[in-house]
């Protein structure tokens, strides 16, 4: 069973880094904007994709209130 976790986590980890590669390859063909990770205060901006603080805070207070209070972990 830790052999299998070991290759998954290697796989994940190059299918990462490819993916990351690929991206700033063909963004830095297509155009000047080819940003891997910027942060501002009103956002964060991973390759192509924007998720704003707000946005973030709100889904996260939406999320709250659909969990119960008194949930259960086993």
């Amino acid at each position: 069973m830790k052999k299998v976790i070991i290759i998954l986590f290697t796989s994940i980890i190059c299918l990462t880094v490819g993916t990351v590669i690929v991206y700033y390859n063909t963004a830095s063909l297509g155009y000047d904007n080819a940003v891997l990770f910027r942060s501002s205060e009103n956002e964060v901006r991973i390759m192509d994709f924007v998720i704003s603080k707000k946005e973030a805070k709100k889904r996260g207070e939406e999320i709250a209130k659909k969990l119960k209070p008194d949930f259960i972990t086993i």
